[in-house]
Order: C-alpha cells, then structure tokens, then sequence
C-alpha cells in the first residue's frame, strides 16, 4: 500500500497535483498495513469517516449510517413542518413532496446497506411516524 500511495504522489506532483497530509485519512477493513506517510508526514488512522455524505466504518456495519440518514430525514421534515400543517395543500402534493424530497435523503446510499430485520423495522417505524405527521394523524 506505502508503494502505491508513494507512486501516486510522485505522478500526481508530475502534473501540480498534491496530496493533503492533513485531508488523507486511512481505514483499515480486515487488515492492517502500518503507518502510511503523505509528504513525509503520517497519515491519521480512523474507525470511520464520511464520504460522499454517507459513513463508512471499519466494521462495515451501518447502524451508524442509518442513525444518520434518519437525522437528516427528520430535519428536513421538521424544516417543511409549514407545508405538513397548512390545510391548503392537498394530501396528493404533500405525498407528493415528501416522496421527491425526504424519501431521497433517508435513502441515500441505501443500496449498500446489509439490510437486517431490526434495520427494516426502524425504517418502516420511521416511515410511518413521517407520514402520520404529513396527513395529520396524532398517535
């Protein structure tokens, strides 16, 4: 992995290119290589990190993620809280947004998730708790 990382950093400087010691992060899945250095400089072992918006951890589990997704989610439902109360808009528009706008975010990068039937039960439970709160129906 040093060889690699080291390769990519000579070609990378060939065309002005330079990696940040302090932007690179190193995780390690089921194997360990040691300590990698950038310029000189170690490169910071972590557990998880965030990568295109999604977790990723070393144990590949996605409890993390979900707890995650479903935060995003929740804000974005409390944000457009106006939209979900106001009487003037129809129950197919509110269906509608909800299913263009917060069904996205919850299920961002879903397609890589190990789906266990806990992680389902929660998301059928948080489903259901969002459009309760869309048609009005106090539980």
């Amino acid at each position: 992995m040093g060889m690699r990382l080291e390769n990519l950093e000579r070609t990378g400087e060939k065309i002005g290119l330079k990696i940040s010691s302090s932007k690179t992060k190193l995780l390690e899945m089921n194997t360990t290589s040691g300590d990698l250095k950038v310029n000189s400089k170690d490169i910071q072992s972590v557990s998880q990190f965030t990568h295109l918006s999604s977790l990723v951890t070393d144990d590949y589990r996605t409890d993390a993620e979900m707890k995650t997704r479903f935060g995003k989610t929740a804000r974005a439902v409390i944000k457009l809280s106006k939209i979900w109360n106001n009487s003037s808009f129809s129950i197919q528009v509110k269906m509608h947004l909800y299913n263009s706008i917060i069904v996205p975010i919850v299920l961002y990068g879903a397609e890589t998730w190990a789906v266990t039937k806990t992680m389902e039960k929660r998301t059928d439970s948080f489903d259901s708790r969002n459009l309760r709160r869309i048609v009005i129906i106090r539980w």
